[in-house]
């Protein structure tokens, strides 16, 4: 008995062990990774750096006209250092990537894939629908675009004698609210002899 006691001892001391080494492991680990690239560590400015001031031919062109330039491009070498570019700077979706040259507007893309891909819309309408998050309807020849905070999120086909879609989505009827059917609490309190 008083081995098995010694034992189970033993065992959970080796368990203790290993469980505050495997944590002052971890602890360690965490402090060198965390101290590598502080952000006022002289790694962390220098990328920083390299991102904002350097030097190229469209290093310095905003974004936007990035987009629009490049579906009026007609140089292989243009479009190709201007997608580079965009690359770079983390700009296109996937579908932007996947429809680029097809003159088609999808959901899924972003602005800048739709500017690329069909140039500027004839017309366009925006809307705020809550701080930071803006819809426009984009009007081009054969499609509305809807895009929501820069991103593609529908398309309607555009037919003659037919409105484009509406920027304000009609409220849907909603239950009442369930704490709204009682009383107001200073009711309560007025009712209580305690008040």
């Amino acid at each position: 008995m008083l081995s098995n006691f010694l034992q189970e001892t033993k065992k959970m001391k080796m368990d203790r062990f290993l469980s505050k080494t495997a944590l002052a492991v971890l602890l360690t680990m965490s402090a060198t990774l965390s101290n590598a690239m502080m952000p006022g560590s002289p790694d962390a400015i220098k990328g920083g750096k390299d991102i904002i001031d350097r030097d190229g031919k469209y290093a310095k062109t905003p974004t936007i006209e990035l987009c629009v330039n490049y579906h009026k491009l007609t140089s292989e070498k243009d479009r190709k250092e201007h997608l580079k570019e965009l690359e770079y700077r983390a700009q296109l979706s996937y579908k932007d990537m996947e429809m680029l040259g097809k003159n088609k507007v999808v959901p899924g893309m972003t602005m800048c894939g739709m500017y690329m891909n069909v140039g500027t819309p004839s017309a366009q309408q925006t809307r705020r629908l809550r701080p930071m998050v803006f819809k426009t309807v984009h009007v081009y020849d054969d499609v509305y675009a809807v895009t929501q905070s820069g991103m593609c999120v529908e398309t309607y086909e555009r037919k003659e004698g037919q409105l484009p879609p509406k920027l304000a989505a009609e409220k849907p009827l909603v239950a009442p609210s369930p704490t709204l059917k009682y009383p107001p609490l200073s009711e309560l309190y007025k009712q209580s002899a305690i008040y």
